[in-house]
């Protein structure tokens, strides 16, 4: 996993050279300039208070893309940055980063994402047909997405796509990214004033690492519902009640309760009609099978770094779950 996005802002007073930027306009007191090396950053630098402030995403600014960067990508942009800038950035402090994995999975993303459905007190946004899933909190948020696309739409050069392919990447593959945005570091993780240093230091890593995995160990993602193996058990009745408990659970509601309450509502049954009829809902949902943990549950790709070494040697690694339709290949 790596450190993606980072917005870092030092004091530099006169300090700073922009004479290898393009200047691109100027807000209040804050001149806006871009680099011209390789892909764009964007550097802010106030006059007034002499502080010069950078949004910066170095695996696309190294090298054109966040899919599987090299594990000093970070560390090389800064400094590369730092000599453009004619300062040491990595003294900035950092007021928000991107911290993020993406992996590869055998079936189209929205057949994951579609199944996560919430976390508590995080506000839930979907985008372009579940492309992507952002669950918004006070000082963080995670998203889920479809890399894939996220890459075909971004990666437009030519020396770029041809630098995806020589990592891997596979244009006919489906792959996903599980990112989160820190927008509050300081009061994350307990610490003020925290450096480019630091946040890039081991000490950090394990921080932010454990926070990735304890938040999307609390997204919801709905179990799957699927008949027995008998012949007997697939009558229409059956089917239709599957699909509905699949349909119920995508939208983060529990298809059992729901029926439930429609049928005590009814009031055109009386107290023995419902009771036949709770019955015989009970007695149908025990014969579908409910797969746990969740099937569309991804936490052991953020859990197990070795996923991510056995991929660089082209390992087929760690199924799992048996199921043709939610095996994974390989890890990025």
């Amino acid at each position: 996993m790596k450190v993606d996005g980072i917005i870092c802002e030092k004091f530099v007073g006169d300090k700073v050279n922009t004479a290898d930027l393009k200047q691109t306009g100027t807000k209040y007191s804050w001149d806006t300039f871009e680099t011209t090396y390789k892909e764009k950053i964007n550097i802010w630098y106030n006059r007034e208070t002499g502080i010069v402030r950078a949004y910066t995403n170095m695996a696309y600014f190294m090298e054109g893309s966040n899919f599987n960067p090299s594990d000093k990508v970070c560390e090389e942009g800064f400094y590369l940055l730092s000599d453009i800038l004619d300062t040491n950035l990595f003294e900035a402090t950092v007021s928000q980063f991107e911290y993020g994995h993406t992996f590869q999975v055998d079936q189209p993303p929205s057949q994951f994402i579609t199944h996560h459905t919430g976390i508590p007190k995080y506000k839930m946004t979907s985008y372009n047909d579940d492309v992507g899933k952002v669950f918004k909190g006070k000082n963080k948020d995670l998203k889920i997405y479809d890399a894939g696309i996220n890459l075909k739409n971004k990666v437009r050069k030519n020396e770029n796509k041809q630098m995806l392919i020589s990592k891997g990447y596979d244009s006919k593959s489906h792959y996903i990214r599980i990112e989160l945005n820190c927008k509050n570091p300081e009061v994350l993780y307990a610490h003020r004033n925290i450096t480019v240093s630091q946040l890039l230091s081991n000490e950090f890593r394990s921080l932010y690492h454990d926070d990735l995995l304890n938040t999307y160990s609390q997204v919801k993602k709905t179990a799957a519902f699927t008949l027995p193996d008998q012949k007997k058990s697939h009558t229409v009745q059956n089917i239709a009640l599957c699909d509905l408990m699949n349909l119920y659970a995508q939208h983060g509601q529990d298809g059992y309760e729901r029926m439930t309450r429609l049928i005590k509502s009814n009031s055109t049954l009386n107290n023995n009609d419902k009771k036949s009829r709770l019955k015989t809902l009970r007695d149908a949902c025990r014969r579908l099978n409910k797969e746990t943990p969740s099937p569309f549950d991804l936490i052991e790709y953020l859990k197990n770094p070795m996923l991510v070494l056995c991929c660089v040697f082209g390992y087929n690694i760690l199924p799992l779950w048996n199921s043709p339709t939610n095996s994974f290949n390989h890890a990025f």
